[in-house]
């Protein structure tokens, strides 16, 4: 059985490979054209403003340097530490958004309650390369209150639900290139980023505050990052990955179909939606419910990395919303690209009793 995570097709391989290739050539191993083709690359998707970075991570911290006034915001519990983190370091107030059962993602009865203690801010995470069900909902209650709405797409680029990307619900969008992520860099990662304005400080912000004035001169911006350039190794990777995504995606909707039609209906996350929702996944992972298995994950992550024990851990405060402080217990099933339906048989067999 052949699982390797970043097993391409011979053909992107080998793309990918003349590609660094003449980055290696360039003499542009930073600052080349590669990230910028890279932005202009995911704005022809998301029509937004783009920009690279070197990690998800940085994308954040970019986010809340930029966005200044943010003093307490509500972050849905079961996703990974990093999304809170520039939050928890400046000391922001915490609020927890538990999950429906169903999705592993807030609802939005959940959010609502939580935007009675007046957040300045919402993070929503489309858990596994699936949309939030009602992020619709979400963003039409944060702009009716004057709340920011940030998505966690890392797990979702190019993710749609009725026609419309998440990421472009709300006032900004993170996307990550980890190894393990649907556009795989090595590092990198990219802010969406919907006023012009925001997106021109963001910039400055990210590069040693340096910037170049109307009249052609060099100047700082502070305070500055340090450094979240994304490398044109990363870049040129990430532009690859995103040139054959659909064909790739396509090696992954096989799986997850064989999956759907052996698997009860009623115990598939894919579910979720009405009849009428049309959605596109990234297919991140392939998370199901399964009533009798060998093998349980208690969440996405690993129990003691939900946030709810991060806090808990270093004695920091925080107000939960929801029923349930940890995520329902799931099944997430191998889905790679190299993967064959003989492969998904084999699996199923031996996740099933």
């Amino acid at each position: 059985m052949n699982l390797k995570l970043l097993n391409f097709p011979e053909n992107i391989t080998s793309d990918i490979k003349e590609n660094l290739n003449l980055v290696l050539n360039s003499g542009f191993w930073s600052t080349g054209p590669e990230s910028k083709n890279l932005e202009d690359n995911f704005f022809k998707f998301y029509r937004r403003e783009c920009i690279s970075t070197s990690s998800g991570g940085t994308a954040l911290q970019l986010l809340h340097d930029s966005f200044k006034n943010i003093k307490r915001i509500a972050i849905q519990s079961n996703t990974y530490f990093a999304t809170a983190l520039p939050w928890i370091n400046s000391n922001a107030e915490i609020l927890l958004l538990g999950a429906r059962n169903d999705s592993l993602m807030p609802s939005f009865e959940i959010v609502k309650a939580s935007i009675e203690k007046n957040p300045d801010a919402i993070i929503i995470t489309h858990i596994g390369g699936y949309p939030n069900p009602e992020i619709k909902e979400i963003a039409e209650i944060c702009k009716e209150k004057d709340i920011l709405l940030f998505e966690d797409c890392a797990h979702s680029p190019l993710v749609k639900i009725d026609g419309k990307y998440v990421g472009t619900f709300g006032d900004a969008a993170i996307l990550s290139f980890f190894p393990t992520k649907p556009i795989p860099a090595g590092e990198g990662g990219m802010i969406i980023v919907k006023n012009s304005a925001k997106a021109f400080e963001i910039r400055k912000i990210r590069d040693y505050g340096k910037f170049i004035d109307k009249n052609g001169v060099t100047k700082h911006y502070l305070p500055a990052f340090p450094n979240a350039r994304l490398n044109e190794y990363s870049a040129t990777i990430a532009n690859t990955v995103l040139k054959h995504y659909f064909e790739l995606l396509s090696l992954k909707i096989k799986i997850a179909n064989f999956y759907d039609s052996n698997i009860d209906n009623n115990l598939i996350f894919s579910k979720i939606y009405n009849k009428k929702t049309i959605t596109q996944f990234s297919h991140y992972k392939y998370i199901c419910f399964l009533k009798d298995s060998k093998f349980k994950t208690a969440q996405v992550y690993d129990y003691p990395n939900q946030l709810v024990s991060i806090l808990n851990d270093n004695n920091l405060s925080y107000e939960f919303f929801g029923e349930e402080e940890y995520s329902r217990c799931h099944t997430c099933l191998p889905i790679t690209y190299s993967m064959t339906i003989k492969d998904a048989e084999e699996i199923l067999n031996n996740v099933t009793l």
